[in-house]
């Protein structure tokens, strides 16, 4: 599997997702179109809701929203690290400074 492919099916899936979510606006916009104006006009907005979700996700594809997406994992561990090393060094400059001065003879 080429390597574009995985991000971009992760970010379908959760935008899918999210278009599925009964608590969502959609969901509720679907079932007032279905109560007022019958079964086929909630099909028709339905279809429209879909071919809106999946230019969204071609659109945000080609701007590269899931590198992203996937790049934050990696910048957190980096953060985190620096954090440690930041520590680290105050631990130490803390320690030294402890530390009683020697006697010059």
């Amino acid at each position: 599997m080429p390597t574009f492919l995985l991000p971009c099916l992760a970010f379908a899936l959760v935008s899918f997702g999210l278009v599925l979510n009964a608590r969502g606006r959609n969901m509720i916009y679907l079932i007032s179109r279905s109560i007022t104006q019958g079964p086929a006009g909630g099909l028709i907005s339905l279809g429209r809701r879909r071919a809106r979700l999946l230019c969204f996700i071609c659109c945000a594809r080609r701007s590269g929203s899931p590198r992203c997406l996937f790049a934050v994992p990696y910048a957190y561990d980096a953060l985190r690290l620096s954090g440690r090393g930041v520590f680290a060094v105050v631990g130490l400059a803390g320690v030294e400074a402890q530390r009683p001065a020697r006697r010059s003879r």
